[in-house]
């Protein structure tokens, strides 16, 4: 999970590399990210629920940021999701297996755990689904040796051929 701070929390660092790109606030390493924004890192092998803000950023904070990998299972559409402050994409991780993307950003910490808490039980619908078809098309049904669709948009869903529309 990432902070991303203000600028004005720079009048409080104790010190910083030559480059400024890491600056040290007592026991916390600030760092510009390849944008150049200000962050702070919050460690991933954390429970999400166990990650708080340290109270020396509290004030600093503009958004919060969290990357998650979860499993396809149960089924979650791809999309945005949204959730008070805050919004996620989920889609499919390449070159993985089985496992799907989940990017959250916003205001507050509370908001963007309750939204990841809320997207890996299966408890919301995306606010924009990338699964459903586009207006005036129909999927492309694509049988494999036992007749199961495996038409190739969207997240892989299995249905018997019968139930395909003529």
């Amino acid at each position: 999970m990432y902070l991303y701070l203000s600028e004005t929390i720079l009048s409080n660092v104790d010190d910083s590399d030559p480059n400024n790109t890491t600056y040290k606030l007592g026991c916390l390493t600030l760092k510009r990210d390849e944008d150049g924004r200000l962050i702070y890192h919050i460690r991933n092998d954390r429970s999400p629920l166990a990650m708080r803000i340290p109270i020396a950023l509290k004030k600093h904070v503009i958004a919060v940021s969290m990357l998650r990998q979860i499993p396809d299972d149960p089924i979650r559409l791809l999309g945005i999701y949204e959730h008070r402050g805050a919004r996620a994409t989920v889609d499919v991780v390449h070159g993985g297996d089985s496992w799907l993307s989940v990017h959250i950003i916003g205001i507050e910490i509370e908001e963007v755990v309750k939204l990841y808490n809320l997207i890996r039980s299966g408890a919301i619908e995306p606010t924009e689904s990338w699964e459903r078809l586009q207006p005036g098309t129909e999927p492309e049904y694509i049988e494999d040796d036992d007749g199961l669709d495996i038409t190739g948009w969207g997240s892989l869903r299995l249905h018997s051929r019968k139930d395909a529309p003529n």
